[in-house]
């Protein structure tokens, strides 16, 4: 099946390429993920956030921190779980630096009552050792 996606040039459809992104990053298929993203014409938060996700699995958080940026630089809208999927790199690489920067863009975004990304903050600041922010 994602043969004939690739023969006939579905893959770079946005939402097809989603799903093979994510079912390449489940897989554990970096390559697949990447060629598949590669090839995506315009992608989307959705796009975004897979490879983020797929990243933290993979215990890269600081890659999720550059493609983040990559995110930001391109325009692309960011959303409640591109800011989970950041925080979570930041607490699993300890960088409370970068944790607090991201804390700034959840507020400046409107995210900041988002029980989701405020979860995830207390767990980031929790595991940097922040406990007076946590």
């Amino acid at each position: 099946m994602v043969g004939l996606l690739f023969m006939n040039g579905w893959d770079s459809y946005v939402k097809v390429g989603n799903c093979l992104v994510d079912m390449y990053g489940k897989r554990g298929s970096m390559d697949g993920a990447w060629r598949v993203f590669n090839k995506i014409t315009s992608c989307d938060v959705v796009t975004w956030n897979a490879m983020l996700s797929i990243h933290v699995t993979c215990g890269e958080g600081h890659k999720v921190l550059e493609l983040f940026w990559q995110m930001q630089h391109e325009g692309v809208k960011l959303d409640s779980f591109t800011f989970v999927v950041v925080l979570n790199a930041c607490a699993n690489i300890v960088a409370i630096e970068k944790g607090m920067s991201t804390h700034e863009h959840i507020i400046q975004n409107g995210w900041g009552s988002d029980v989701f990304a405020v979860n995830c903050l207390v767990d980031m600041y929790a595991k940097c050792g922040n406990m007076e922010d946590a």
